[in-house]
């Protein structure tokens, strides 16, 4: 597999973990609940903290584990110690 192939397959791979966040598949199965169960004004706080949640979330994975694995990969390949580098992936 070249390059551009492998990367294209790893860009949809972070994207289609970041679907649930992105649609909220999983707030639908609970929001409906936590209304009942914690009334108007608690459900308001639990979505205000799980848009910023969803967030911080989403902004990790696609930009902090990338970056840091692609470093230390990096790292790795210019010290040539390709099997541990290998591993890191």
């Amino acid at each position: 597999m070249n390059k551009s192939k492998s990367i294209v397959k790893q860009a949809s791979i972070s994207h289609l973990a970041g679907i649930p966040v992105h649609y909220r598949i999983i707030g639908v199965l609970y929001k409906s609940i936590n209304r009942f169960r914690l009334g108007d004004e608690g459900n308001g706080v639990l979505l205000y903290k799980h848009n910023n949640y969803a967030m911080a979330l989403h902004l990790f994975l696609h930009y902090g584990i990338p970056t840091a694995i692609s470093k230390l990969i990096s790292e790795k390949l210019a010290l040539r110690q390709y099997n541990n580098a290998r591993k890191i992936f």
